[in-house]
């Protein structure tokens, strides 16, 4: 009897598919670069926290800086990393988080949440929140993702699910990329 192997990428890509039919949120499994390293963002922890830039309002009554309060004090970071929080950056730090909240072309935004942010328009969407996420070092983007989940009737909640789930796979205590390439064996 042959043994097979069921990568972790695709369990996340099938509990996606299963939270998306079950009316709940959805991230996607993220792409991350082969310059992302669990020492990077530790780095990026300084001043007290992990340095988070947002850009646009989940609902017509959840404005940006509504938006900036929940992401800030209700997200979480990793638990391999030191029980720090998020906090709001001061301008664009080198290393840093960006949410982009409801952009009008998602598919698009997360891999440009490193650069300038003016550009990138939002808008909410009224049944979903949508969120393209992404970990820079400067304008490099390490690690992007994006996701969305029902507005319902606590939009608060629903945002602050979504973020900490967004962060959980923008920031992975381990590189998929090399921990892939470490178990190639040259093989077919």
């Amino acid at each position: 009897m042959g043994m097979f192997r069921v990568s972790s990428s695709t369990i996340l890509v099938a509990a996606a598919f299963v939270l998306a039919a079950c009316g709940g949120s959805g991230v996607n499994p993220g792409v991350t670069s082969p310059a992302y390293h669990r020492s990077v963002v530790s780095s990026a922890i300084s001043n007290g926290g992990m340095p988070v830039v947002v850009h646009g309002g989940a609902t017509t009554t959840l404005d940006q800086a509504a938006t900036q309060q929940i992401i800030v004090t209700q997200v979480q970071l990793p638990g391999w990393l030191p029980p720090d929080r998020l906090v709001l950056a001061d301008g664009q730090p080198q290393r840093r988080l960006v949410f982009i909240v409801n952009p009008q072309a998602i598919g698009r935004a997360a891999n440009r949440g490193c650069g300038p942010l003016e550009g990138i328009a939002t808008s909410p969407d009224g049944e979903l929140i949508n969120v393209a996420g992404a970990f820079c070092d400067e304008t490099d983007v390490l690690s992007f993702t994006k996701g969305s989940a029902p507005v319902g009737e606590a939009p608060a909640t629903a945002l602050a699910d979504l973020v900490q789930q967004i962060t959980l796979t923008l920031l992975p205590p381990e590189n998929p990329v090399q921990r892939r390439s470490m178990f190639y064996d040259g093989g077919p």
